[in-house]
């Protein structure tokens, strides 16, 4: 449909000017087979210094070949079974208990590169606060490790925030 195309146009754009960022929202409504572009991007684009960024409602309809290229996964709360056993594969059944569970502006950040968990929590302000982090080879713990100020309190990260959002 227009959408494949549309996104089969950028990616196109971006591997021949060498780089830059695809930003999607509903990536799983994307087919990857109507969209060879974006297809070689996802599998080769880092090569080129293409990053995506892609939101979804439905994480177990995305391709595999987006999630294994991810450095950086945010949850928000989902209760649908399909999902649940979906990050249950992908993040460890502990994550997914977490995810099941999880409060209105809360989330869970998995970061492949520092191999750590982390549950947050944002605010009106766009303040994100890291609630406690752990270790992706042991993360079922709830206590703060070492990423965490030392007397317990809450770290602070500033996000920008664009348009009022």
């Amino acid at each position: 449909g227009e959408v494949d195309r549309a996104c089969d146009y950028f990616c196109a754009a971006l591997w021949s000017i060498g780089g830059g960022s695809l930003v999607l929202d509903e990536v799983d409504a994307i087919s990857i087979a109507e969209s060879p572009c974006f297809d070689e991007a996802i599998r080769y684009g880092r090569n080129r210094g293409i990053d995506i960024v892609f939101g979804c409602r439905r994480p177990a309809e995305v391709s595999k070949n987006l999630t294994a290229a991810a450095d950086l996964v945010y949850c928000f709360a989902t209760r649908e079974p399909r999902d649940i056993q979906y990050y249950s594969e992908f993040l460890g059944d502990d994550v997914a208990e977490q995810i099941r569970s999880l409060e209105i502006h809360t989330g869970i950040v998995t970061d492949f590169n520092e191999m750590s968990h982390k549950k947050y929590s944002t605010d009106e302000n766009g303040t994100v606060t890291i609630l406690n982090s752990s270790n992706i080879k042991n993360s079922t713990t709830d206590k703060p490790d070492e990423t965490i100020i030392e007397d317990g309190s809450k770290t602070e990260i500033k996000e920008i925030k664009s348009n009022g959002r």
